[in-house]
């Protein structure tokens, strides 16, 4: 439907994966005696052996005498895998199942400083990274898996399977990494950080045994989802700095709950302000903090969430935690929100409405409201590029992926590239991004019959009837389309359209807007002679490319093209770097393919 792509064009996941090298060649800790001395090759001690004989001499099990400076270290310091490794370790490279077991452990330095890597046997240098924990996601609480060849770490301090509770459940506590149940009692809890600094990861449950059939329901981290489409396997919901949430929702089946930047967490959620009242950053309860309105921010930088919960689960089409988002200044919260959240971009957010621009001005990007800031006209944006999009609001609720009821009209440089636009008397308001300054101002862009660039330009005033073709080869994002009536509303897209560099514009058309096709010219002299080579571009059949069959010898993947009848626009397509061009082809058009040649 017209307002799900609209949202879809809208929302671009943020996008961004969590990804860092290994250092790798961090130096090992001092390791106890049991499990690093050196045998020496003239010694055969008994388990119990604690000295190095003389070299003719076979002690006895009981055997105590003072060791010599040549110390051969028990059987547990050999180079295989024992039962009795250490319960803790440090900073180092370790090997798994040699200098440490498998298992679950928590370091004892939870800071940002605390980085560790768990590795694979394989080709890369120390083997390849199977999970890490840093500074983009400070775990401190891991687990190593049986199948690690090695585990690397630094800044941790000590590393120890005693899980002992660290907490007391329902006292307050810090960042770090914490266990649901054991340590934090299931709750709400509301930090005391309200900043866009704060982050927080709740993750699914994992196996004592460490069940590598669920590889992703444990600490071994390997990695996490920063899109808006979908949440990692080991994620049950998450905030950071783009959704800003400052209240947490912790349920009993969590078994971690990892924070950085938010401060201390308590269960005491008295109200931090009183409805109707202003507000600044941060995550407020509907109802008891913030009263259902429309409210405006004094910031420009501004995005906003309206919430169904503070679980942080984000899953389109579900409806938890996020239920709206508006990149914009004004934004009306409906009674059903559970909670509104937003950054420090947005500054103080009130019920008074300060107009920014006046009516009959030209207005630049944002949200506006229609009548108090800008008056109904038809206007026109200064900066007709990809970028440019643009929406009519029935109302500021923000948008979501399967439900955009404010959205009545909309333009998309990527797929509609209007830049002229009809704001009618009944709309609430009007938002656009990329679109550089709109004003009501007309006048004539281009002159008829002359080349003219990307934008919307009306048929008649600015450009001639006629064939018209980009100048050079239209790059990949070419998007055009003709207007066949006097309607800039955005409501119903019924135009005709197309991707490639040529069109035929008629005398009945009212206009014609394109993006990313570069400059287009009707002047339809031949730019190349027939039988010769050619390259990517729009060609037209008999006067400059001859019928017969063409050639590319490019091996890139991006080639396309298509042939084209007077009565058939896109006769056939196809990717194959071979095509027969007949003489009922009116024109050929091709992109990435690189140079065609006759073939026999």
């Amino acid at each position: 439907t017209m307002r799900t792509l609209a949202a879809a064009v809208l929302i671009a996941c943020l996008v961004a994966a969590c990804s860092r090298d290994g250092d790798g060649g961090a130096p090992p800790p001092t390791p106890t005696p049991e499990a690093t001395s050196t045998p020496a090759p003239t010694a055969s001690p008994t388990p119990d052996a604690t000295s190095t004989p003389a070299p003719a001499a076979t002690p006895t099990p009981e055997a105590t005498s003072a060791p010599a400076p040549t110390a051969t270290p028990t059987s547990e310091a050999t180079a295989e895998p024992t039962a009795a490794l250490p319960a803790s370790f440090g900073d180092g490279e370790h090997r798994v199942g040699v200098d440490i077991a498998p298992g679950l452990y928590r370091a004892a330095s939870p800071t940002g400083e605390c980085e560790w890597e768990r590795r694979a046997a394989g080709d890369a240098p120390g083997g390849a990274v199977t999970g890490f924990g840093d500074a983009s996601f400070p775990m401190h609480i891991v687990l190593i898996a049986a199948s690690d060849s090695a585990f690397a770490s630094s800044g941790c301090g000590t590393w120890t399977s005693d899980l002992a509770p660290l907490l007391t459940p329902g006292e307050p506590f810090g960042d770090g990494a914490w266990f649901v149940g054991p340590e934090i009692a299931p709750g709400r809890y509301r930090a005391s950080s309200p900043t866009d600094d704060c982050r927080w990861w709740r993750l699914q449950r994992f196996d004592d045994a460490y069940d590598r059939s669920a590889p992703y329901n444990d600490f071994g981290h390997t990695g996490y989802s920063h899109s808006y489409g979908g949440l990692h396997p080991n994620s049950a919901g998450r905030s950071d700095r783009e959704l800003r949430l400052t209240i947490a929702d912790l349920a009993s089946p969590d078994r971690p709950f990892v924070s950085d930047g938010c401060g201390t967490w308590t269960a005491d959620l008295t109200p931090k302000v009183a409805p109707e009242q202003p507000f600044g950053a941060g995550t407020f309860l509907v109802g008891p903090e913030i009263a259902p309105g429309r409210y405006y921010a004094s910031g420009a930088s501004c995005v906003w969430f309206r919430l169904d919960d503070f679980s942080g689960e984000r899953s389109w089409g579900h409806g938890v935690t996020l239920r709206y988002y508006g990149p914009y200044r004004i934004a009306d919260i409906d009674p059903a929100d559970a909670g509104f959240t937003s950054g420090g971009g947005c500054g103080t957010w009130s019920r008074e409405l300060t107009p920014i621009v006046r009516p009959g001005e030209p207005f630049g990007e944002g949200a506006y409201i229609v009548g108090p800031e800008i008056a109904p006209g038809r206007y026109r944006a200064s900066s007709p590029g990809w970028g440019c999009s643009w929406y009519r609001l029935s109302g500021f609720g923000g948008f979501y992926w399967d439900d955009s009821a404010d959205i009545i009209g909309f333009g998309s440089g990527s797929q509609f590239p209007l830049t002229i636009v009809d704001i009618e008397p009944s709309d609430a308001g009007f938002y656009s991004r990329g679109c550089g300054a709109w004003s009501t101002d007309l006048t004539p862009l281009a002159t008829p019959g002359e080349p003219f660039g990307d934008g919307t330009f009306l048929v008649g005033p600015e450009i001639a009837p006629g064939l018209y073709r980009t100048i050079a080869p239209a790059p990949y994002g070419c998007t055009w389309m003709v207007l066949r009536e006097d309607d800039y509303s955005g409501e119903e897209w019924v135009y005709p359209w197309g991707d490639d560099g040529i069109v035929e514009i008629s005398a009945a058309d009212r206009a014609f807007a394109s993006t990313g096709c570069g400059v287009w010219s009707n002047d339809e002299t031949p730019r190349i002679a027939p039988g010769q080579p050619f390259g990517d571009g729009a060609w037209l059949v008999g006067s400059e490319i001859a019928p017969g069959r063409y050639r590319t010898d490019s091996a890139l993947d991006s080639c396309w093209w298509t042939r084209s009848t007077e009565s058939e626009r896109y006769s056939e397509s196809g990717s194959e770097h071979t095509v027969d061009i007949d003489a009922a082809n009116a024109w050929f058009v091709s992109s990435g393919c690189g140079v065609w040649t006759p073939a026999p």
